[in-house]
């Protein structure tokens, strides 16, 4: 898919190729290829069948990549799990506090997942009262995987920041009632799980509460770094992002339960229609 967009394979930007990158940040910081870590293909884990919905449309890995195997058709169609049961498993999803500029130039904390599967940014609907966004009236439709259709009403343009004011980015996003369940669906001991000593996206990333809103793969690419930690005590990998690093990967659930529902994310996009995201 990249090379079908003529994109560098190092920033992931058109313009210009590989050779005349200079974005040294994003070189894969797991083989030291010279191409975007986000390229980098993983080994596949084999899939348990515990309590998996729609197994035949979920990967057996979270992907955030571009890989064109990704890719059904000219739409760009991608896929993602989060909280997916994989043996003794569980995936934890990213989160990261950020702040949403309401109309009157006040600034509020949300919780958000970032997505590169998603092609679109959602906010809920409940949020975008609350801190009073500017919504717009639209007429669109959304689907996900049964390809129900779901009526789009409103969207909302919003500035996003981050803590400390060293990053600032418009964006829109669609109106929408739920994004997810509880993320995590309970709370994660601390005990068992290696806190580093760095900023994180989340500083309770561990505790279960509700998601504010989900930015899609545009704002992606501008949030994420190239720096990753590996925990040595768990399979958790914490990606840094300009909101602080962001805690995601396998989780041992032998001890605790963290999912009780499968996730599963499709999203598409052609000149006709938007599908994205339905959640079971």
């Amino acid at each position: 898919m990249v090379k079908k967009l003529s994109l560098c394979m190092l920033c992931l930007k058109p313009g210009h190729k590989l050779a005349f990158c200079r974005q040294s940040k994003y070189l894969c910081n797991i083989c030291n290829g010279n191409h975007n870590y986000l390229l980098h293909r993983h080994s596949k884990p084999s899939i348990g069948g515990e309590n998996i919905t729609r197994s035949e449309a979920i990967p057996s890995e979270p992907r955030t990549d571009l890989s064109p195997t990704d890719v059904t058709s000219a739409a760009s169609q991608r896929t993602s799990s989060a909280c997916l049961l994989i043996k003794n498993k569980s995936v934890l999803l990213p989160t990261a506090i950020v702040l949403i500029q309401n109309i009157y130039g006040h600034f509020s904390r949300a919780r958000v997942i970032p997505d590169s599967a998603s092609q679109a940014n959602f906010v809920t609907k409940q949020f975008a009262d609350s801190v009073n966004l500017r919504k717009h009236k639209i007429n669109t439709s959304v689907s996900g995987l049964g390809g129900i259709s779901t009526s789009i009403e409103y969207e909302a343009a919003a500035n996003i920041a981050n803590c400390n004011g060293s990053f600032f980015l418009s964006q829109t996003f669609f109106v929408i009632d739920k994004i997810t369940d509880m993320v995590p669906a309970t709370n994660v001991n601390l005990e068992n799980l290696e806190i580093l000593q760095v900023m994180l996206g989340d500083p309770e990333f561990t505790r279960s509460s509700k998601i504010d809103a989900l930015l899609g793969a545009e704002a992606f690419f501008e949030i994420v770094k190239g720096e990753q930690i590996r925990s040595s005590l768990n399979s958790l990998i914490f990606q840094n992002t300009v909101f602080g690093y962001v805690a995601g990967d396998y989780v041992n659930k032998n001890n605790q339960k963290l999912c009780t529902n499968n996730l599963c994310s499709l999203v598409s996009r052609n000149e006709k229609i938007e599908k994205v995201i339905e959640k079971f």
